[in-house]
């Protein structure tokens, strides 16, 4: 019968970055290369890289928290809605809120052709 070696416990740890610092559950969306995704965290919106887990932009809310967050296919805007039926539209070059609105009664459908959005 063979004998196996001994255990040995390795000495040294690389640290790993980690989502679990900010992130606790709640809606997310990624982008379409697959590089980054945003995150809510609280009334924050936090776009993250995903190679690392480093937060590259915060977007506040100020108000509420989001309930649903989404890109725009070329990834330029994000757009974002409360339970209190508020819609954002964030400009992730700058960080800024460009739009917002507050839908009364019934559904919200955002048509995005070429970049330019509509509400129907």
């Amino acid at each position: 019968m063979a004998t196996t070696p001994p255990l040995t416990l390795k000495q040294s740890y690389r640290c790993v970055s980690s989502l679990q610092q900010f992130y606790s559950g709640g809606p997310f969306e990624v982008f379409d290369d697959g590089a980054l995704f945003a995150c809510t965290c609280g009334e924050e919106i936090k776009i993250v890289i995903f190679s690392d887990a480093s937060v590259l932009t915060t977007l506040v809310c100020e108000s509420e928290a989001a309930s649903a967050i989404t890109f725009i296919p070329d990834s330029r805007f994000l757009f974002s809605a409360g339970h209190s039926r508020l819609i954002r539209v964030w400009e992730l070059s700058s960080g800024k809120c460009i739009r917002s609105w507050k839908m009364v009664v019934g559904k919200c459908i955002i048509k995005i052709q070429n970049s330019i959005y509509q509400i129907l």
